[in-house]
């Protein structure tokens, strides 16, 4: 089901496609808010990162280098990786794990992570809930997890509620939330 709902010309994965992100302005904003980030924490250190559900290996590869002070290296984490994106995480230095957050995290290490991102993920996932519990162990005490998601009571939400807001993504957004 879940191939039917993501095929090959998702804009995610599809180079082709006029949303799919590339390019040296995307890459600048990555590294950009990956620094931002890094001043924002300091002087906290991370040195193992995962981004879960990435789609590319390029923003965990920003976040990795941000910390790179502190020997940080970068995983991504998801249902599955074309073959240009595997080449992009050895060219970048990122590992490349397949697996299902819900379902099936077996190739993920326990206790193995200090700074986990699941961006743009949880409205996709069938049950959030399985997917943390799942993700809890394999996470290094005292780590972060940093999660986002669309927001029914945002601004964006509420300028284009009535017809354009991007949270509507059927039939791909399982959940919408909100603040509480």
């Amino acid at each position: 089901e879940i191939a039917a709902l993501y095929p090959d010309t998702y804009y995610t994965v599809n180079p082709d496609s006029p949303l799919y992100h590339v390019g040296g302005i995307y890459e600048k904003k990555l590294g950009y808010d990956a620094r931002k980030f890094r001043r924002s924490l300091a002087p906290q250190n991370f040195s193992s990162i995962i981004d879960i559900g990435c789609g590319d290996v390029k923003r965990v590869a920003a976040y990795r280098d941000a910390f790179s002070d502190c020997g940080a290296k970068g995983t991504a984490f998801d249902l599955l990786f074309s073959d240009a994106t595997r080449e992009m995480g050895k060219q970048f230095d990122v590992s490349c794990i397949e697996g299902n957050i819900e379902t099936d995290v077996t190739g993920l290490p326990d206790d193995g992570y200090d700074l986990a991102f699941m961006r743009q993920l949880f409205e996709h996932l069938r049950d959030p809930r399985q997917a943390l519990l799942n993700l809890r162990p394999k996470l290094k005490k005292g780590a972060l997890l940093v999660i986002d998601t669309p927001n029914v009571g945002g601004g964006d939400f509420e300028l284009f509620k009535n017809r354009y807001w991007g949270g509507y993504h059927t039939p791909r957004h399982f959940h919408l939330f909100n603040h509480q």
